[in-house]
């Protein structure tokens, strides 16, 4: 399996969800949409006018190769890990609580695709760490989500 096909599939599932018509709307109760959703790191300078952002990263990869009887399989882990940001000047809990409700809503949209549509044969949320930056009078919050990617197949 493509790392790319992969992403692309979390990409396209979020991007998709990014509407008041789904029932897993990532934007569903934030001041403002989410702007974009981004296969990258959050590293990469982003405009004001961008947030809330979304970016998709690759974090790593595990692959073993085990015998089952006299048949060979393949086993790989992949982890990614998905950075909503927020930014808002009001206060830092408004900007908390905005990265809170995108981080529920995302971790909300990603359990509804399990198999990220058929591209993997698991996946999982592990674990959601926050952090707040203040510059120049405005509040930026990043939540990271680690999301397990499994696949398993036969040789």
């Amino acid at each position: 399996m493509n790392l790319r096909t992969i992403r692309s599939a979390i990409l396209s599932i979020l991007d998709a969800n990014n509407t008041t018509t789904s029932s897993s709307d990532i934007s569903a109760s934030l001041q403002t949409r989410v702007q974009k959703v981004i296969a990258g790191h959050p590293k990469r300078p982003v405009g004001l006018d961008e947030y809330p952002v979304v970016f998709v990263s690759l974090s790593g990869k595990t692959e073993s190769a085990p015998f089952l009887g006299n048949v060979a399989t393949r086993d790989m882990a992949v982890t990614w890990t998905v950075h909503c940001l927020t930014c808002l000047s009001d206060s830092a809990t408004s900007a908390e609580n905005e990265c809170i409700t995108l981080a529920d809503n995302v971790e909300k949209c990603l359990r509804n695709y399990i198999d990220l549509s058929g591209t993997v044969d698991y996946s999982n949320l592990e674990d959601t760490e926050y952090t707040l930056e203040d510059a120049d009078s405005t509040y930026v919050h990043t939540a990271r989500i680690g999301l397990l990617t499994k696949l398993w197949s036969r040789t």
